[in-house]
This record gives C-alpha cells, structure tokens and sequence, in this order.
C-alpha cells in the first residue's frame, strides 16, 4: 500500500490548482424568505426549473414571477435570457400583449442575452405587432432577424416571408397566416 501525498494548494502547476469549477451564484435566506416547493437556499438553476415546473402546470402568473425573481436576484446568470423568453411566451400565450412585449425587449437589451433567445423574441415580437396590427414593426422586426448570424434556413425564410424582403406590401399578406409560428409547447427551455 503507497500514498500519495495531496497536491499544495500554493503550487499553481498542481492538477488541483489549474481546474476551474464554474458555480452559479446561491441565494440563502432566513427564516420566511423562501419560496414553496424550493425553500430558503437556492440558485439560479434551481430557480429557474421550479419556475419552468411551474409554468409546465399552467401556472403562468407564479412562473412569470418566479422568472422575474431569478433576473432580479441573478442578474448576471445565463439563465436570465431564457427566464425572460418563457415569460415573455407565457404572456403570449394568454393574450397579454403589451406584457409579454416588454419581456422580449427585455431580452433583447441584455448585454449577455442567448442568441437563439434573441433571434426567437424579435420573432415573437413581430408576432405581437401583427397581433396588434402594427404593421411597421412587424415587418422592421423580421427585417432586424435577418441581419442575425445565427438564422438557420427556416428562421431565415420565416423573417424573409414576414419582411416581404424589405417591402411591407410584400410580406403583409403571409404576416397574417404565420402570424402563430411559435407556441409556448414548442418553445419553453
């Protein structure tokens, strides 16, 4: 039987000292600062599937506000352009238009918001102006989509259709029956 000694901390060409382990912040609270079904400690992954558990139960005002809380409490997280997305569907969803609008911008002002999520709310929001026939935006929406470098061949003849390829008389008429692309089933994360 050998042993072998633990690597020094102090020694930065140790294996110990060169791995990185990357950690979510935590939120511990006292005593009535919890959340039911989560508790008074937390993180951000740990908030965010309570809060998608809880939207997948049709609970949309609680799931809504359980994802406003993570971007409030985490604001740094990855998981704040999704928290926004799914609040932003949820809204959708049931016809909160101006609501669900705002989520989406919001996603797209973050600095370090997920790409795919943006590319998906300019999507979402040009399916709101349409909703509220707002023409213009719709169509300035879609026409913003295309210059995304992440479109892949169906969001890229999604946006191109709904733009009408630059021109509102173009793409007005197909806005209408596409108006629906997306739905809170097919997009949740």
């Amino acid at each position: 039987w050998t042993m072998t000694p633990l690597p020094d901390p102090r020694d930065s060409t140790t294996p110990a000292r060169r791995s990185v382990v990357q950690m979510e912040e935590m939120h511990i609270g006292g005593s009535g600062e919890g959340i039911a079904g989560l508790g008074n400690t937390y993180d951000a992954n740990m908030l965010f599937d309570h809060a998608t558990s809880v939207l997948n139960a049709h609970r949309c005002d609680d799931a809504v506000g359980l994802y406003e809380r993570l971007a409030r409490e985490f604001p740094e997280s990855r998981l704040v352009s999704p928290s926004l997305y799914n609040s932003g569907l949820c809204l959708e969803d049931r016809s909160e238009l101006p609501r669900a609008a705002e989520k989406f911008r919001a996603l797209l002002a973050l600095p370090s918001r997920d790409a795919r999520d943006a590319l998906h709310a300019h999507f979402m929001l040009s399916n709101i102006a349409v909703r509220l026939e707002q023409w213009d935006e719709a169509v300035a929406l879609c026409d913003a989509a295309l210059t995304s470098n992440d479109l892949d061949p169906d969001d890229l003849f999604n946006a191109s259709t709904l733009s009408g390829g630059g021109s509102a008389s173009g793409g007005l008429d197909v806005i209408s029956l596409m108006s629906g692309m997306f739905s809170i089933a097919d997009n949740t994360h």
